[in-house]
C-alpha cells in the first residue's frame, strides 16, 4: 500500500486536509466558549499561583448572548475551610442544587477557616472573571450573605457600590460609617428578632445609617425568627424576584 505522501493521488489533498482540520480545530473552540456546565459544580480561581475554592450554578438555558444575572452568595462562619461542597449545606446553594431553571447564575466561594470575608481579597477578582468569562450582565450583579456572609455583603458592597445591582445581608454585622458609600444601591436587609447570635440592634443600626444617608433600604425583622432565617429568606421567591428588578 502507498504512503499517503508519497502517493501523487493522495498527495495533492495534502493542503486541503490541513485547512480542514485547522478550520475544525477553530470551529471547536470556537463553540467552546466556556469550561463550566449547567448545574451546580466546584471550581478552582487561580489568582497569581494560588487556587481558591468556589461553586458556580448555571442553568440549562444558559447561552453567553443571554447576559445573565450573577447572584453572589456569602455563607457563614460554620461553613469556613477548605471543603468547598460543605457550602451546599444551606442557604442558594442549597436552594439551586437539584433545580434546571433558577433564572440567574450564582457564584459561591469559600471562606478560609478562621478568617473572615473581609480578608478574601481574591473575591471581586473572583466575581469579575466569572462576569467576563461566562459574559453575564455587568448592570444585574447581587450580593447576599448570612451571618459572617451578611457581614460580607456590608463589607464588599461598601467598597465595591459601583459592581453591585443590588445587596441583601441576613443578620450581618456592618460598619455604619460606609453608609455614604451604600446609598445608591438598593438595599433589603433581613434579622430574626430573637437573633441571640448577632443582635438586632446591628442590623438596625445599619439600616438607621443608610436611610440617614439618604440610601433606598428595606428592613424586614422576622418576628419570633432567631439567628436561622434561612428558610424564611433564601428558600422563598420573593427575595430573588426583587433582584430581578435591580438594575445598576
Amino acid at each position: 500500500m502507498p504512503s499517503f505522501a508519497k502517493d501523487p493521488q493522495l498527495r495533492r489533498f495534502l493542503p486541503w486536509g490541513f485547512l480542514l482540520t485547522g478550520i475544525l480545530i477553530l470551529v471547536v473552540r470556537g463553540c467552546s466558549f466556556t469550561e463550566f456546565e449547567s448545574g451546580q459544580h466546584s471550581y478552582l480561581f487561580d489568582r497569581g499561583g494560588q487556587k481558591f475554592p468556589y461553586l458556580l450554578y448555571l442553568p440549562e438555558s444558559y447561552q453567553p448572548d443571554r447576559k445573565l444575572p450573577l447572584l453572589v452568595y456569602l455563607h457563614g462562619a460554620s461553613l469556613r475551610g477548605h471543603r468547598i461542597e460543605r457550602v451546599k449545606q444551606y442557604g442558594p446553594t442549597r436552594w439551586v442544587d437539584n433545580r434546571k431553571d433558577f433564572p440567574m447564575a450564582v457564584l459561591s466561594p469559600q471562606c478560609f477557616p478562621e478568617a473572615d470575608w473581609s480578608d478574601m481579597t481574591w473575591v471581586p477578582h473572583l466575581i469579575d472573571y466569572i462576569t467576563a468569562e461566562l459574559g453575564l450582565d455587568e448592570d444585574r450583579i447581587y450580593l447576599t450573605g448570612i451571618s459572617l456572609g451578611g457581614s460580607g455583603a456590608w463589607y464588599f458592597a461598601a467598597r465595591n457600590p459601583e459592581r453591585f445591582a443590588a445587596v441583601a445581608p441576613l443578620c450581618g454585622y456592618g460598619n455604619p460609617e460606609d453608609a455614604e458609600h451604600l446609598r445608591d444601591i438598593p438595599v433589603w436587609v433581613f434579622h430574626g428578632e430573637k437573633d441571640r447570635v448577632v443582635p438586632l440592634s446591628a442590623s438596625s443600626r445599619m439600616v438607621d445609617a443608610v436611610r440617614r444617608a439618604g440610601g433606598n433600604i428595606t428592613f424586614t425583622v422576622l418576628p419570633n425568627a432567631g439567628h436561622s432565617i434561612v428558610k424564611e429568606v433564601y428558600y422563598q421567591d420573593q427575595l430573588y424576584d426583587w433582584l430581578l428588578e435591580q438594575r445598576r
